[in-house]
């Protein structure tokens, strides 16, 4: 018969403790990998609680990453326009598309989007053979990202895009090609570009109703060319580009001068729009008023003509009623023309002189 030992309840239960603890001692548990925990065999059921919160928040951290990459992060290595990529142009707390928290960079890959955060434009590069996940979420995360970013990830510095104003030919004082317009000055939306390889940008061109100083209603349209400046390491408010030159178009319009008969060379209100040339001629006087320098008409423009009689034609000798004159046609440059038949001659010319008589006229 089996002697069945009678032990106090407290030893009882150290008994079972160590039975357990015999049976089942734990030596590790290996979590996520790479995470150990080293379990005491006594260890009591609050130890047990800790544990597994600790391990579900891990889980829970890990976890929740591909699920930020899917929701508020974007793909900058996806061709533009494809299911999860990054919008054109960039991405990032300082730009409109500020919505991401965060980008994923795939391996082998560059990027079709540059991110412009806190004042950091970079365009990032991806060597490695391994995906990395850029944070956006605040400048801590992205600065500490650019100091210590994972290996395979390169940085290019941007030329940053943005709004750049382009304004219309105000011309110098006084100049008849200067445009006075009551309409705000625009603007052009610049790309992002990688600094290092940016080549200048001609803009679109914007338009203008404008004024000359005369009063003259005329077209004028802008275009600018930018070239690419490095916006630096640090944050900077700047755009990246800078405008080298803008080119104007209009057309030349000839001023109040235009067919005023004077006898001398014109020197005041030539051109209405545009340039005026050098003043050539003894009288009539020309010029030309010239378009804009990225195009448009030129026009030719003349004083007048004084009103005075010039011969045009003189025909042969012509006799009327016994009267032989000369006839000389004249005009005076002002709409008037007319015959002169005050030079006299002896007889008619071969060209006014009668047929012979037609001996079958009986």
């Amino acid at each position: 018969m089996p002697i069945i030992e009678h032990l106090a309840p407290h030893q009882a239960s150290s008994s079972r403790r160590k039975s357990r603890s015999s049976a089942a001692r734990l030596r590790g548990i290996r979590v996520l990998g790479s995470l150990s925990l080293a379990l005491d065999p006594d260890f009591r059921r609050d130890d047990v609680r800790l544990y597994a919160i600790f391990i579900f928040l891990i889980g829970t951290l890990l976890f929740n990453v591909p699920a930020l990459a899917q929701t508020d992060a974007c793909n900058l290595s996806k061709a533009q326009g494809l299911a999860g990529s990054c919008p054109a142009g960039a991405i990032g707390a300082s730009t409109a598309n500020n919505q991401w928290q965060g980008a994923r960079m795939e391996p082998n890959s560059t990027a079709q989007s540059a991110i412009d955060a806190f004042g950091y434009c970079r365009y990032l590069s991806n060597t490695g053979d391994t995906f990395y996940f850029v944070p956006l979420a605040s400048e801590e995360e992205w600065r500490g990202f650019i100091s210590n970013h994972p290996r395979g990830a390169t940085f290019a510095t941007c030329s940053r895009g943005g709004l750049v104003p382009v304004p219309p030919n105000f011309g110098q004082g006084g100049a008849s090609n200067q445009c006075v317009t009551s309409q705000p000055v625009q603007s052009v939306l610049t790309p992002y570009k990688p600094a290092s390889v940016a080549a200048p940008f001609v803009a679109p061109p914007v338009t203008y109703a404008c004024q000359s100083m005369d009063g003259t209603a005329f077209t004028e349209t802008a275009t600018a060319t930018f070239a690419s400046r490095d916006s630096g390491y640090g944050p900077d408010n700047v755009i990246g580009w800078d405008v080298t030159k803008i080119l104007y178009t209009f057309d030349g319009v000839c001023g109040a001068a235009k067919g005023v008969i004077t006898a001398t060379a014109p020197t005041h209100d030539l051109c209405h729009v545009g340039v005026p040339s050098a003043v050539i001629g003894t009288g009539p006087f020309t010029w030309i008023c010239s378009g804009g320098s990225g195009g448009g008409k030129n026009v030719s423009c003349s004083s007048g003509i004084p009103c005075e009689k010039r011969i045009v034609e003189q025909k042969p000798c012509k006799c009327e009623d016994g009267n032989c004159y000369r006839p000389v046609f004249w005009s005076d440059g002002c709409g008037h023309t007319g015959i002169d038949k005050s030079q006299r001659c002896e007889k008619a010319e071969p060209l006014y002189q009668p047929s012979p008589p037609n001996p079958n006229d009986n």
